[in-house]
């Protein structure tokens, strides 16, 4: 049997969220909870896209490992200056998430 002693280094967790549509009255509040998620689940990096990335980010509570993207190309760029990571993806369909997973 073989173990490993050593150390590994893990790629961080990168978060890039899209507004969830058609939320009504909630959406702010829950928007701010999704950011409170993501930094209880100890997430490296956060992009937020959409009219309640603001409130993503907030929740999230750190603006220097954040981004709130006023478009699709500056999620990418911001990504491919990350060193390392998984990514995860998410949004609406109406936000057109697609379009950052295309380009990475």
């Amino acid at each position: 049997m073989v173990f490993f002693s050593g150390t590994v280094s893990l790629p961080d967790e990168i978060l890039v969220l899209g507004d969830m549509l058609e939320l009504g009255k909630c959406a702010k509040n829950a928007h701010l909870q999704v950011g409170e998620f993501a930094k209880n689940a100890e997430v490296k990096f956060l992009a937020a896209y959409g009219e309640f990335a603001e409130d993503v980010v907030k929740g999230f509570g750190s603006t220097r490992n954040s981004l709130i993207a006023e478009t699709h190309d500056d999620i990418i760029s911001w990504i491919k200056n990350i060193e390392k990571g998984i990514v995860l993806v998410k949004g609406s369909h109406g936000m057109h998430m697609e379009r950052v997973v295309s380009n990475l």
